[in-house]
């Protein structure tokens, strides 16, 4: 009788590079339900057909920092020890993430207006302008 030998030919992988992490760092942007190391990896492979391992991406630190945020906006819904997400937590908790996003920018943008406005109080007060003609509607400032 024959004895039949398999033989595993491993490879390395693509180092990632700009464009793997990019591929990478959508996947977890659009990463929904269960978030582990290992269920990322797979995902990479199917999408890119390569496969790393969890500390080769945790090297990486755009892609550990996008793993993290993805990790901290879904909700968990803890029943024993088994992490459970529903579809309404998930599009809820981007719902908020994005309302968060849109908040901390429209702050931003009031306080640069603040600060602008200050800017123009002043100048209007070195320049001697009166508080009735800054009020004053624009056709009559015009004349």
């Amino acid at each position: 009788m024959g004895v039949v030998m398999t033989i595993k030919i491993s490879h390395r992988s693509k180092n990632i590079d700009d464009v793997i992490g990019e591929k990478i760092l959508t996947i977890l942007d659009g990463w929904a339900g269960k978030l582990t190391w290992d269920l990322l990896i797979s995902a990479i492979e199917k999408r890119t057909l390569q496969r790393y391992t969890r500390q080769a991406l945790y090297a990486h630190r755009r892609i550990r920092a996008a793993y993290e945020i993805a990790k901290a906006r879904l909700p968990l819904k803890v029943a024993g020890n088994k992490k459970l997400y529903s579809f309404e937590e998930v599009i809820e908790s981007e719902r908020n993430q994005l309302l968060k996003a849109e908040n901390v920018r429209l702050k931003s943008e009031i306080q640069e207006w603040q600060e602008r406005y200050n800017r123009w109080v002043y100048n209007a007060y070195i320049k001697g302008v009166s508080e009735d003609l800054l009020d004053a509607p624009l056709s009559k400032i015009r004349e």
